[in-house]
């Protein structure tokens, strides 16, 4: 069923079966062919004046607010601290169409849909995910036995159009993520190690981001478990070695953001500007991506990620 903006739009063109025409009837390969050829028809119209105001206007091609050289020393960091076993990829901008409404429970309009059947990537995450259950397939079939967990990093600007501008928040932005995918030998052991060494190593940096200028008053940690399952080693495990270390940790029983986005456990690391006032930077956690990916129950994912811009936007 159309909305109204859409029927409208049809209604105007003088063809009812005009979404039904492009979304269903079309071949893929023709579709780009016709909106390849609808854009170089609006931008052979184009004059540069008007190429100039839409710079101007348009949020989503503006310039980041945060200097490109602390972005660029964050991102150094960043991978010259990745934990071992991690592999640093360089992602493509953009991925399949339906990376984030297919695998999230995310609208499609998050991400910004291109010609060529692919999006623009708005969470590095996700397409993390689906290189690890390549990886992970590839490797069980030539293999034929257990088949080695798969830990990847990277950093990508994303870009989101839903995004309404706030303070330390933009329509497109530098994410810092990392994925560790594998199979849990019992006892949660994998959920817990994993979340263990996220924890830590976004602990680590932020401290580390301290030399770049970066002041924060205090970091702080907290442990949500969105399932029982998940309170006994998010308090025996996590918890406990948080302590240990000396980190502030606090379990968070009633966060709601996240509880139809994760499965089963999730974390955030906070960080107090030098007012006392508290902001989010890295949120983690579980997710069934790759069970449905590679239909295989006992598999394992956990995705994180940190915001380099809000960074430098707000503890610089």
């Amino acid at each position: 069923m159309s909305d109204p903006i859409t029927s409208r739009i049809m209604r105007d063109a003088g063809s009812p079966d005009l979404l039904a025409t492009l979304a269903e009837r079309l071949a893929p390969t023709d579709l780009k062919s016709l909106l390849l050829r609808v854009y170089k028809l609006r931008a052979g119209r184009m004059s540069p004046r008007e190429v100039l105001q839409a710079y101007a206007l348009q949020k989503l091609v503006r310039p980041s607010g945060v200097d490109a050289r602390m972005l660029s020393e964050l991102r150094s960091l960043a991978y010259r601290l990745l934990p071992e076993g991690f592999e640093a990829l360089e992602l493509s901008p953009v991925a399949p169409l339906g990376t984030v409404s297919v695998l999230t429970n995310l609208d499609q309009d998050q991400a910004l849909a291109a010609v060529g059947a692919c999006e623009v990537c708005s969470d590095p995450t996700n397409v993390l995910a689906l290189e690890c259950a390549l990886r992970r397939s590839n490797a069980g079939r030539q293999k034929g036995g257990s088949v080695p967990a798969v830990r990847l990093a990277t950093t990508l600007r994303c870009l989101r159009p839903q995004t309404q501008p706030a303070p330390g928040r933009w329509p497109h932005f530098e994410l810092l993520a990392l994925c560790s995918a594998g199979t849990d030998p019992g006892n949660h052991a994998f959920e817990s190690d994993a979340f263990v060494t996220h924890i830590f190593y976004y602990l680590a940096f932020l401290e580390a981001t301290r030399a770049l200028g970066l002041r924060y008053s205090r970091l702080r940690v907290t442990l949500t478990g969105f399932s029982e399952a998940a309170a006994p080693w998010l308090r025996d495990g996590v918890e406990r070695l948080l302590r240990e270390q000396g980190h502030p940790v606090d379990p968070e029983p009633e966060r709601a953001q996240g509880r139809n986005y994760y499965a089963g456990a999730a974390f955030h690391v906070y960080g107090a500007a030098a007012d006392g006032r508290e902001h989010q930077l890295a949120d983690g956690g579980l997710v069934g991506w790759t069970q449905v990916l590679l239909g295989n129950r006992k598999e394992r994912l956990l995705i994180s990620g940190l915001g380099l811009e809000r960074l430098g936007s707000l503890f610089s």
